[in-house]
């Protein structure tokens, strides 16, 4: 800068006939517009030469560090931070020595808010980026990991936002960290939310329990669909009738949810149905099969039988035909069993088919559904 001053003051003194304080001032003005395009180009021969040299060679590691922090993104931010790196090392040159203090005070307090939006801008690109690929990584792609990242660019917002303001009003940043103190309960007032879904969120991340594309269920909100976005203050659930349901995360951590991606990943899906018998129907068998023998131990048999011969049954799992205790609705026998297929329109069609069959093989045992009487019923009797 000291060079570029003497061609300036040079210039001025041979072509123009200038007073002193004119040709300071004059000067001042066109070294400070001589270190702005000097700051810009800079910046523009980083993006436009270093950058894609930077990201040439990065395309030729597997290290997953460079991905994040030589991401273009994180090199366009970082390169927006060098004018202030510029302006912080020479702007002083650029005024002589005895320029009013309000001036140089003002001038270095807009190069320091500049630098600090750019610096601010420039980690929050990290945190995006690192986001990004821990998201789509196979080792975290299980982790909810948005609302931790969210909150960490919250933090990094409000220590700018503090900072800031301690250099518009010139304090230190601790005397306004030792303000916000005594005003600590409107703050969590204000931010409840916020502080309320970083901490779901941790519960969330560190015992897996919910993540993008999971199927969860919510019984007393009436929800159930697929997780789309999980967010520090939302989960976004698009249901199966295609509405869209938002809850905090404290409410999944404060209340109980059914998840069934566990279900899916492990390719077993629960079939747990019952059928109501009329117990006057049930009697002995004829002495051909013995005495001591009825006719719903023998259909109890015949279901075994054929959840042993669906061949998309999993045989390893639990599968068994019970008797329930009676009720005022008969006797209940409930099937259960697992099918290999999760698909929820397959499976339930499966499912269906098998109680058909279960139904229609009941009179071949001389057995009856029990059912109550309907108006149709009583019309048929008259």
């Amino acid at each position: 800068m000291i060079y570029i001053r003497q061609l300036i003051e040079s210039f001025l003194s041979e072509h123009f006939r200038l007073s002193a304080a004119g040709q300071i001032g004059i000067t001042s003005f066109l070294l400070v517009f001589s270190l702005v395009l000097i700051s810009f180009a800079v910046v523009l021969l980083f993006l436009r030469l270093i950058v894609p040299l930077i990201r040439w060679g990065t395309k030729r590691t597997t290290n997953l560090i460079d991905d994040i922090l030589l991401n273009p993104k994180v090199l366009t931010a970082f390169g927006w931070c060098i004018p202030f790196f510029i302006f912080d090392a020479h702007i002083s040159d650029c005024f002589p020595s005895a320029s009013p203090r309000m001036l140089l005070r003002g001038i270095h307090i807009i190069v320091n808010i500049y630098g600090l939006i750019a610096i601010i801008l420039f980690i929050a690109e990290v945190i995006n980026i690192a986001h990004l690929f821990l998201s789509e990584s196979k080792r975290y792609k299980d982790y909810h990991l948005g609302g931790i990242f969210q909150a960490f660019k919250i933090i990094i917002y409000c220590v700018g936002g503090i900072i800031l303001i301690a250099m518009l009003i010139g304090q230190s940043p601790l005397n306004i960290l030792t303000g916000l103190g005594a005003s600590a309960a409107i703050i969590m007032l204000v931010f409840k939310d916020p502080i309320l879904g970083f901490l779901a969120s941790i519960q969330l991340t560190s015992n897996r329990m919910l993540k993008k594309e999971d199927w969860v269920a919510i019984e007393k909100m009436g929800i159930n669909g697929k997780v789309e976005e999980v967010s520090l203050t939302t989960v976004k659930i698009r249901n199966f009738d295609n509405s869209i349901s938002t809850v905090p995360p404290y409410t999944l951590v404060s209340d109980s949810f059914q998840n069934w991606s566990e279900m899916q990943q492990i390719g077993a899906r629960r079939v747990k149905r019952s059928l109501y018998i009329d117990i006057h129907s049930i009697q002995p068998c004829t002495d051909e099969n013995g005495n001591d023998t009825t006719n719903l131990s023998l259909f109890r048999r015949h279901v075994e039988k054929m959840i042993d011969d669906n061949p998309l049954v999993i045989k390893e799992l639990n599968h068994l035909v019970r008797q329930l205790a009676p009720t005022p609705h008969g006797l209940p026998i409930e099937v259960w069993f697992y099918l290999s297929e999760t698909d929820f329109q397959v499976y339930e069609n499966l499912a269906a088919e098998f109680m058909e069959r279960l139904i229609a093989s009941l009179p071949l045992f001389n057995l009856r559904c029990y059912q109550a009487l309907s108006s149709f019923d009583v019309m048929q009797q008259k």
